[in-house]
Order: structure tokens, then C-alpha cells, then sequence
């Protein structure tokens, strides 16, 4: 919370432009169990209307392609979000959860 207006702009430009805010699963890997951004600004940018999102694993290694991601997606469902933008040669897509 304390830092929540510096994120609360940043969002709202993110949003102005129509860009995606994305979330990366790498961190819940290891001891820090929050992904990045955190699950609170995550929370912050869709209560300020936000709904575009892509996923990452940040991955260096073909077996952790993808690790985390379905705890990150549950999360992002529970808070009202249908799907995600996909990104292939700069032309994006939107992908509806199951």
C-alpha cells in the first residue's frame, strides 16, 4: 500500500496505451512465493480497470517452461479476468481461459 500511487499512474498509462501488464511466475520458484508484480498490484491494476495480461516463466531451461503459471492464471481468474494477450511477430492475440 505504500507504494501504491507511483503503480496506481503507471497502470492507468499502461492501460491509456493499451498494453499488457505482465506477470512473470519465476519467483514462485523459490522461497519468495509471490510472482512479479506481487499478487497486492496485481489486485491494484485490475480494481483500477485493468484487464490485459500476458504470462511469463521467465524460463532458461526447457523444464521450467511454463513453471507457476497455473497458480498465477487461477489467481488472475479469481479476480475476474477471461484471458490473456499472446504476442507473435508484434501482432497480439487474446486467449480465453478454459
Amino acid at each position: 500500500k505504500k507504494y501504491s500511487e507511483p503503480y496506481s499512474e503507471l497502470f492507468r498509462v499502461l492501460m491509456k496505451r493499451g498494453k499488457s501488464l505482465e506477470i512473470n511466475s519465476s519467483t514462485l520458484r523459490g522461497d519468495y512465493r509471490q510472482p512479479l508484480p506481487c499478487f497486492e498490484l496485481i489486485k491494484l491494476y485490475v480494481d483500477l480497470g485493468g484487464k490485459r495480461f500476458t504470462l511469463g516463466s521467465d524460463s532458461h531451461h526447457y523444464d521450467l517452461v511454463g513453471t507457476k503459471i497455473d497458480e498465477v492464471q487461477e489467481f488472475i481468474k479469481s479476480l475476474g479476468i477471461e484471458g490473456v494477450m499472446t504476442y507473435h511477430n508484434r501482432q497480439e492475440s487474446f486467449v480465453k481461459f478454459d
